[in-house]
């Protein structure tokens, strides 16, 4: 059984003690105000945190580079609420990998199913931050930004099913990632050993330029989207 005590400590990945992490809660934290840090945390994660390819890294490192999966951004945001004093856990899934055309680009959508093999137990594991607020664990995963989320949603991507927007005042649950569940795989409240497992082999994929394609597929949503807006 998890604890709340233990849903406040901070881990070699979700490092919120870093000064990176330190610095930018300065700007996040509404004293006396877990909601108000909650809701100013999850959208700094969603739009300031690109969906991108990158490295599985520590809190930190993902801050630096602005850009991540769904590993890290949900590290990242479960790192900041725990260092704004807010109880945060991982909530690890499979994803559907039928579930994500469009999300991804079409050959990706077409490796998907050679890669799990290289990964821990044949899941590709992906995070969705739970948070404690007003006596209930609440699913607030940042993963989709809004830039990309308008790209999908116009595209009528089915990964995104019959999410309308990705506002969220504190109060339920906000996650995006539920249409594409393909099993649950527990509530964690570290989740270090998993990304080091998983970094083995997604890292590797990474040196090799293995993601360039989905990452260009993801940047080519935002430029539409902004152009049709501008």
């Amino acid at each position: 059984m998890i604890t709340i005590n233990e849903t406040l400590k901070e881990t070699k990945f979700a490092n919120f003690n870093s000064l990176e992490l330190q610095s930018a809660l300065k700007s996040l934290v509404v004293e006396k105000n877990p909601n108000k840090t909650a809701i100013n945390i999850y959208n700094f994660v969603r739009d300031e945190i690109m969906v991108g390819a990158s490295r599985i890294d520590i809190a930190s490192a993902t801050l630096n580079v602005k850009k991540g999966f769904s590993q890290m951004k949900g590290n990242l945001a479960i790192a900041l609420f725990r260092g704004a004093g807010i109880p945060a856990r991982y909530r690890l899934i499979d994803f559907d990998e039928k579930k994500i055309l469009g999300l991804v680009d079409k050959i990706t959508y077409i490796a998907f199913p050679s890669i799990r093999p290289f990964m821990p137990n044949g899941k590709i594991i992906h995070v969705i931050p739970q948070v404690y607020l007003n006596e209930e664990w609440l699913n607030v995963d940042p993963l989709f930004d809004i830039g990309f989320f308008n790209g999908m949603k116009r595209r009528e991507v089915k990964a995104v099913g019959s999410i309308l927007g990705l506002s969220w005042n504190g109060i339920g649950h906000i996650s995006p990632q539920e249409n594409l569940v393909k099993e649950e795989l527990g509530i964690v409240n570290n989740a270090d050993e998993i990304f080091q497992k998983t970094a083995k082999f997604s890292n590797l994929f990474f040196r090799l330029g293995a993601y360039e394609l989905l990452d260009k597929h993801f940047k080519k949503l935002r430029k539409e989207t902004f152009a049709i807006m501008s």
